[in-house]
């Protein structure tokens, strides 16, 4: 937990302990855990990913179809962590607001993209 930076070592007066406090804000606590996730797995996954795209475009060995997969893979985590960029400097308050509204914007962007519907994406 400290090394996430949840947690810190404190001192009481007296006493030569190590007594600890965590981060109390359920946002702060939120959104360092998400940085640290995305950090230790989400960057070096992109980072792999972009190095086997470069390499797969060289080697006549891979198919065609590996080459698309990869790149729908690495365009998917790449919108991802763009978006993080994006929201992790949000207000808490408007955070709150965007993910109580749900469904609804989905709702609104794509009122004709329903699961099951045939030619769309589940």
């Amino acid at each position: 937990m400290q090394s996430w930076g949840l947690a810190r070592i404190t001192h009481v007066m007296g006493d030569r302990r190590d007594h600890f406090v965590a981060l109390q804000d359920v946002w702060e606590i939120f959104r360092v855990i998400m940085e640290e996730r995305k950090r230790r797995e989400i960057d070096p996954t992109l980072t792999v990913l972009r190095e086997c795209a470069i390499e797969g475009e060289q080697d006549a060995a891979i198919p065609p179809e590996t080459l698309a997969r990869m790149g729908e893979v690495l365009a998917f985590l790449e919108m991802l962590s763009s978006t993080y960029s994006d929201y992790k400097n949000l207000p808490p308050a408007t955070l709150q607001r965007m993910l109580s509204m749900g469904g609804k914007v989905a709702k609104f962007l794509s009122p004709d993209d329903k699961p099951g519907k045939p030619g769309k994406k589940p």
